[in-house]
């Protein structure tokens, strides 16, 4: 008997799919491949951000001037890097639901999200150079917690600022006059879909080939 069911799959098949009772093992481990990934950051960015608003209460009354402008970096430091992360995720899934639904136009609500998370990524960025200036001025913070840690988190800040703008640069360097950003990014996410797709239909003839010669 043969099998006159049509295949309706999309052409753009979406980065995640929806469809859960025919999820195939590659869907799978990609999945938990993303999902490791957004623990991981929640794990090490929100513990960092977390500790980083309780040192900054802690010493917020602290008698030492030096050690009250420690604590205030630490506390805005902790609250910004916290609200990027959000909304980082949020403009994320706001972006990829876009690109799977097929719509080439971005809705205002999403321009909006994206455009705030840039922003305070900006100014979160800018504020830890702004770190140097507070954790290297003497006479330095007598409390060691506050000073260290907020010391520790201006380098790491200025490394970051570093490697994103060296990304920045790669990324506008790679987009030709022609091409909008818009428009590149648009056709990363279509070549990622089409790759998707390619990558579900080979395990899908390799799954048929085994039930066929299992017969």
């Amino acid at each position: 008997m043969t099998n006159d069911a049509e295949d309706n799959t999309n052409d753009s098949t979406p980065l995640i799919s929806n469809d859960n009772d025919s999820s195939s093992p590659n869907d799978i481990t990609v999945n938990n491949e993303k999902l490791s990934g957004l623990i991981s950051q929640f794990l090490i960015s929100g513990a960092i951000s977390t500790y980083a608003i309780y040192v900054g209460l802690k010493y917020a009354n602290d008698p030492d001037k030096q050690c009250q402008q420690d604590a205030m970096w630490l506390l805005i430091f902790g609250i910004s890097s916290w609200s990027v992360m959000l909304l980082q995720w949020l403009s994320g899934y706001l972006i990829i639901k876009k690109v799977n639904s097929g719509e080439a136009e971005v809705s205002r609500f999403t321009a909006l999200v994206t455009g705030v998370t840039g922003a305070l990524t900006t100014f979160t960025m800018v504020w830890a150079i702004y770190g140097l200036v507070v954790f290297f001025n003497l006479p330095a913070c007598p409390q060691g917690e506050a000073h260290n840690f907020g010391k520790i988190l201006a380098v790491a800040g200025i490394v970051v600022f570093s490697l994103v703008v060296c990304c920045l640069i790669c990324c506008l360097s790679l987009v030709s006059s022609d091409e909008g950003m818009k428009k590149a990014m648009t056709s990363y996410f279509i070549t990622a879909a089409a790759q998707q797709r390619k990558e579900e239909e080979e395990e899908t003839a390799k799954q048929s080939a085994n039930a066929g010669n299992s017969v």
